[in-house]
């Protein structure tokens, strides 16, 4: 692995689309497993907190997607762009 402007780019592409990634699902997915969860804890029915889902989601969007992007980047868009 080499530090070059394409990890960086990498790294940059990277953390856009997880943050894409982070809002369409935030946008999709939140109210309704929210909901259900506050449905379910009138019963005593309910498992897992979804902000345990959102907080893996958050690691996943905001840190692993850059640090691939970085790791990937030279490798992958020096070709394309070198």
């Amino acid at each position: 692995m080499e530090f070059s402007q394409f990890s960086l780019l990498g790294a940059f592409i990277m953390l856009v689309l997880g943050v894409f990634e982070y809002a369409v699902l935030q946008r999709m997915l939140y109210l309704p497993m929210r909901q259900r969860y506050e449905r379910a804890k009138v019963t005593a029915e309910h498992k897992l907190d979804p902000d345990m889902f959102w907080m893996m989601m958050k690691l996943s969007s905001f840190v692993a997607f850059p640090i691939i992007g970085f790791l990937f980047g030279d490798p992958v868009l020096r070709p394309l762009f070198g």
